[in-house]
């Protein structure tokens, strides 16, 4: 692990994992994609690398206060409860409430990667 860190240089099997489709309900059609979720298993040691990532990431980055995914110590629940009190206190100032929800799940796929890298540029600690 730290010639990685100390190379910058991750070995190419670290880019591969299986691919093991799991049906989501038993009672909808197995052929369909929207009920296939696909679950990867990576190596091992990519995923040792992915967390002291993490942890690096966590000492330098502090991220935004309202963001609760891919964050540590946080989870939906967390969303959920921000976004509740949000609107308890707008009824109680009598003000009306609008609320949207966007579903992204699917956009890391449509993420253009390299300009996603370039703008984590000077952001982060350039080896991790």
């Amino acid at each position: 692990m730290e010639r990685i860190i100390n190379s910058g240089i991750i070995p190419n099997f670290f880019n591969f994992g299986k691919i093991s489709p799991v049906v989501k309900d038993e009672k909808k059609a197995k052929n369909d994609v929207n009920n296939i979720r696909p679950i990867t298993i990576s190596d091992t040691l990519a995923n040792i690398y992915e967390k002291l990532i993490m942890i690096e990431l966590d000492k330098s980055h502090n991220g935004v206060p309202n963001q609760f995914g891919f964050t540590s110590k946080s989870s939906c629940n967390h969303a959920v409860f921000a976004l509740n009190e949000t609107i308890l206190h707008t009824i109680k100032k009598n003000k009306p409430v609008y609320a949207c929800a966007i579903d992204a799940s699917k956009a890391i796929d449509k993420v253009n990667q390299t300009n996603l890298f370039n703008k984590l540029i000077g952001k982060i600690h350039p080896k991790v």
